[in-house]
C-alpha cells in the first residue's frame, strides 16, 4: 500500500513529470475538484458497472457455493476447480476472449453481438467476481452445520424458508464482504474496463489511464487518490448500512 499510494499522493502535488524535479502545486486538485464532466462521468459509468456486476455475482456465487458446500452433485469438484482456475485468468485474456465470443456476425439477430455494448463491461465483471465472491461463500458456508438445514427441511421448511431464516441470517458478514470485495474490485478493473469499454463511455479507469498516456502525470495521480478516496468513503457507507440491520438484532437480543 505504501509504494503505489504514497507515490501517487506525492505526484499528486507536482507539476512535474519526475518525483525528482517534484514542486509542490495544488492545481492538479483544484482542477479535479472542479467536478469535469470526464471525469464525474467516468465515475458514474464505473459505479453502475460495479453494483449491477456485483449484485449478479452475488447471486451466482452463492448458488454455486452452496452446490459446492451442501449438495451431493457429482460434478461439484469440476465447478470447484474451474472457480479457483477462473481467478487466475488474467483480466487481459478475459477481456479479449469476450471480444472473440460476443463479436460474432450470428449473433446480431438475436440482439445478442454485444461487443461495444455497456452489456460486456458488465458480463466480464461478473465473470471476475464470481470466483471471489464463491470463496469467500464458501469459506462462510463450512462454518454452517448442515444439520440445521436438515433439521429444518424435515420439520417442513422449504428451500427458500430454510435459506431465508437459517442460512442468509448466519452469512451476513461474508456475504457483506463478498459484495463490497466484488464491487471495489469491479470499479477498478482496469484490463477489462480498457479492453472491453464503448465508444464514447468512459469509465474511471479508463479516464485514469489516458491521462497518464497523456502524459498528466500530476493530474492523473490526484484522480487516482480522489476517484480511490471516493470509492473507499461508498464502500465502507455500504458496509455500515448493510450491518445496520444486524447491530440492531444483536443489540436487541443483549
Amino acid at each position: 500500500l505504501g509504494i503505489p499510494i504514497g507515490s501517487n499522493f506525492i505526484m499528486s502535488f507536482s507539476d512535474s513529470f519526475s518525483i525528482e524535479r517534484f514542486q509542490f502545486t495544488l492545481a492538479n486538485y483544484q482542477n479535479v475538484l472542479q467536478l469535469d464532466g470526464a471525469l464525474l462521468e467516468g465515475i458514474k459509468n464505473s459505479l453502475t458497472l460495479a453494483a449491477v456486476a456485483a449484485v449478479i455475482g452475488l447471486v451466482i456465487g452463492f448458488a454455486v457455493a452452496y452446490v459446492l458446500t451442501y449438495s451431493q452433485f457429482k460434478l461439484k469438484r469440476l465447478i470447484d476447480m474451474m472457480t479457483l482456475v477462473a481467478m487466475a485468468v488474467p483480466g487481459v485474456v478475459l477481456g479479449i476472449g469476450y471480444i472473440f465470443v460476443w463479436n460474432q456476425k450470428w449473433l446480431q439477430p438475436l440482439g445478442l453481438n454485444l461487443y461495444g455494448k455497456p452489456e460486456i463491461l458488465i458480463l466480464a465483471s461478473v465473470a471476475s467476481a464470481v470466483p471471489l465472491i464463491n470463496r469467500v461463500l464458501v469459506g462462510g458456508m463450512s462454518k454452517v452445520p448442515q444439520e440445521l438445514l436438515t433439521a429444518s427441511q424435515v420439520q417442513g421448511a422449504g428451500l427458500f424458508r430454510r435459506l431465508k431464516t437459517i442460512l442468509l441470517p448466519l452469512l451476513h458478514s461474508s456475504m457483506v464482504s463478498a459484495v463490497l470485495a466484488a464491487f471495489g474490485g469491479s470499479v477498478f478493473n482496469l484490463a477489462i474496463t480498457t479492453i472491453l469499454y464503448p465508444p464514447n463511455y468512459s469509465t474511471l479507469p479508463v479516464y485514469i489511464s489516458d491521462s497518464y498516456n497523456d502524459l498528466n502525470f500530476g493530474y492523473s495521480a490526484a484522480a487516482t487518490i480522489v476517484g480511490g478516496a471516493f470509492i473507499i468513503a461508498i464502500m465502507l457507507l455500504l458496509e455500515f448500512i448493510l450491518n445496520f440491520g444486524k447491530r440492531n438484532r444483536n443489540a436487541d437480543h443483549t
